[in-house]
C-alpha cells in the first residue's frame, strides 16, 4: 500500500488583471475561431485585430488591446 498525497485546501481568489486581450473578442490564455459565411469579413476582422494588437493603437469603438504580445 502507498500513502495518498495530502490534501491540499484550494481558497478562490479574484482574479486580478485584464481577462481579455481585446474585450469583448479575444480572451486571454483561449483559443478563438471566426466563423461565418465566405466573405463577411473575418479576414479583415482578424487582420484588424492583430494590427491593434502590434501597435497598441484602440479600434473604432473603443476596444483596445490589454497588452502588446507576439503575433503569429
Amino acid at each position: 500500500m502507498r500513502r495518498p498525497e495530502p490534501t491540499v485546501l484550494l481558497t478562490p481568489r479574484p482574479l486580478i488583471g485584464p481577462r481579455a486581450l481585446v474585450d469583448p473578442f479575444l480572451p486571454l490564455h483561449e483559443t478563438t475561431v471566426f466563423f461565418g459565411d465566405g466573405g463577411t469579413g473575418k479576414g479583415y476582422l482578424a487582420l484588424l485585430l492583430v494590427a491593434a494588437i502590434a501597435t497598441s493603437i484602440p479600434l473604432p469603438g473603443a476596444y483596445g488591446a490589454a497588452k502588446r504580445v507576439p503575433i503569429l
